[in-house]
């Protein structure tokens, strides 16, 4: 399996197998803590050779950098199919978030597992932000 993409973002969508990705971003910040991001989106494209064909679990971990879990892990399972006369396929991963409550300032990581193997990391900044209104804003 090889990662396409991988990223956080204001919003996402899989329309028929495109993966259609709005606003990727990598920081967040206010005034004050917590910080809170009303919606946003983890999005994967994933590619799988024939050989891999099957049922796999995905999940995705929000975490600060000492570890310590920001909400519940998100989990997907899904089965890889290959049409015929294809050597490889594509999987679109979306998993929607509602309420993202940052508790600390600082560095965090949004981890991918695959098959329960930690597969890819992103950087997730939380910056306090004076300037910010008292609804928490994004930043890039």
């Amino acid at each position: 399996m090889r990662i396409e993409v991988f990223a956080l973002c204001d919003a996402a969508t899989d329309y028929n197998g495109r993966l259609n990705i709005l606003g990727a971003f990598e920081g967040v910040s206010g005034p004050v803590l917590p910080v809170i991001r009303e919606r946003c989106s983890v999005v994967a494209r994933m590619r799988f050779e024939t050989d891999e064909s099957g049922p796999h679990t995905v999940s995705v971990r929000f975490q600060t950098e000492k570890g310590e879990k920001v909400m519940p892990e998100l989990k997907a399972d899904f089965a890889v199919a290959f049409p015929a006369h294809r050597d490889s396929v594509a999987i679109n991963l979306v998993m929607n978030i509602g309420r993202l409550k940052l508790n600390a300032f600082g560095k965090h990581e949004v981890l991918l597992k695959f098959d329960g193997t930690e597969f890819s990391k992103l950087p997730l900044y939380v910056m306090k932000d004076n300037r910010a209104s008292p609804r928490n804003r994004m930043n890039n």
